[in-house]
């Protein structure tokens, strides 16, 4: 959750300081609405109540797992910072290599992309990286989580064409 969230922010606080602060915005207003509940969300609940590393049979025979949760060695200041930071470098990955790129390549009447197409670009990117990396981390892949991404990918797209 806080990495995807730093990822959707600090793309846009670094479009900000390109832009001198103006206050202008990268994304249209319906997007920012959307990001949590239809374009990441879904798979953070599936991710947590239903992926699991081991079976219920070694949780109950082996105490040990229960342990690391106790003396907080997945979750602390050391992961959070890391997945701080992670996500900091992705987002200024995200921003140059979609800026340069839009810069770069032309479309039908010989110009590069319109800012809106740029922002668009450019928050797209945020939707699947996040998802990817969630998708990375699961240890169960069944074929309700590949779609579940499948589903808050393809509904960018779908509601980027209705709107």
């Amino acid at each position: 959750m806080f990495y995807k969230n730093v990822l959707y922010v600090m793309v846009q606080f670094i479009f900000g300081y390109w832009s001198v602060f103006s206050g202008q915005t990268m994304y249209e207003k319906w997007i920012y609405q959307v990001y949590n509940v239809t374009f990441t969300g879904l798979h953070n609940i599936w991710y947590a109540l239903f992926d699991r590393e081991f079976t219920a049979y070694e949780f109950l025979t082996t105490p040990l797992y229960y342990s690391i949760g106790m003396k907080n060695t997945v979750f602390n200041m050391k992961e959070f910072w890391i997945w701080f930071m992670y996500a900091n470098a992705q987002a200024a990955m995200i921003i140059g290599v979609s800026f340069w790129t839009s810069q770069v390549s032309a479309v039908d009447d010989g110009k590069t992309f319109t800012f809106w197409a740029g922002g668009h670009h450019v928050y797209m990117n945020c939707v699947l990286l996040a998802n990817i990396i969630i998708l990375k981390m699961q240890n169960e892949f069944t074929g309700y989580n590949i779609f579940i991404v499948f589903c808050q990918i393809s509904s960018y797209f779908v509601l980027l064409y209705y709107f």
